[in-house]
């Protein structure tokens, strides 16, 4: 009875974002970790990516306000690889993407094709 309560128990626990009960719900070991208020969304969006259960907590007795990050402690290889990710972000190490790379690509050719034409010009005029 008591191995069916657990089991049952067991498919009702929340994944992904959630409340710091609902966390602890897991029976694991939780760990933390500060991140800034301006930085929670980008960390949110790379922690769904890679599957993390995790909890948000606001700090606001510090100025600016920091959120605390808990998160089960089985989960540390995970989060080491979101937060390389996360940082890439933030420092700019990630490629840009494709989209970008199309409208730098067409203004230098755009810029050449106009330096072909005004030499042309000027060697028609000598």
């Amino acid at each position: 009875m008591a191995i069916t309560a657990y089991l049952n128990n067991r498919d009702n626990l929340h994944h992904g974002e959630q409340t710091l009960k609902e966390l602890l719900q897991h029976n694991t070991a939780i760990s933390n970790i500060e991140i800034t208020d301006a930085n929670i969304n980008r960390f949110t969006r790379v922690a769904r990516r890679y599957g993390i259960d995790f909890s948000l907590k606001k700090d606001g007795s510090s100025e600016p306000p920091k959120h605390l990050v808990f998160f089960k402690g089985r989960d540390l290889d995970v989060i080491d690889s979101a937060f390389k990710e996360f940082t890439g972000l933030q420092m700019g190490t990630i490629k840009p993407s494709v989209l970008e790379q199309l409208h730098t690509l067409r203004d230098e050719i755009t810029r050449a094709a106009k330096e072909m034409v005004r030499e042309r010009v000027q060697a028609l005029v000598r």
